[in-house]
C-alpha cells in the first residue's frame, strides 16, 4: 500500500534529512522510511510474555511452579503440614498441639 504524507521539517530536521541523504545515497523517502523502522524496532517490539523468575532458581523439582499437585495449598494459612516434596516443614507455619 503506497500512500503520500506531507511533512513541516524545522530547520535542523530538515539539515540532517539533507545530509542523510547525501551520507547514505538514499532518497528522501528511504530515509523516512529506514527511521521509521528502527523506531519501530526499537520501541514497539513486541515482547513475549513469560512468568517473572522462571528458570532464575534451582530445584530438584522441575515443574514446582506449573504442576498443581505442587501447588494445592499454596497461600492458605491453615496448611500444617510441609508439602510432599519439601523436606521439612516452613518455619513460617504454626503446627497446633493439645
Amino acid at each position: 500500500m503506497r500512500s503520500a504524507i506531507q511533512v513541516k521539517l524545522d530547520d535542523r530536521s530538515r539539515k540532517r534529512l539533507t545530509l542523510l541523504v547525501r551520507e547514505l545515497s538514499w532518497s528522501p523517502s528511504r530515509v523516512v522510511r529506514e527511521g521509521l523502522r528502527v523506531l519501530e524496532a526499537t520501541y514497539l517490539r513486541k515482547k513475549k510474555r513469560g512468568i517473572i523468575g522462571l528458570g532464575k532458581f534451582s530445584s530438584s523439582v522441575f515443574n514446582l511452579g506449573s504442576n498443581k499437585k505442587h501447588l494445592s495449598g499454596f497461600g492458605r494459612s491453615d496448611r500444617l503440614t510441609a508439602p510432599r516434596w519439601c523436606a521439612a516443614p516452613h518455619r513460617h507455619q504454626t503446627i497446633l498441639t493439645e
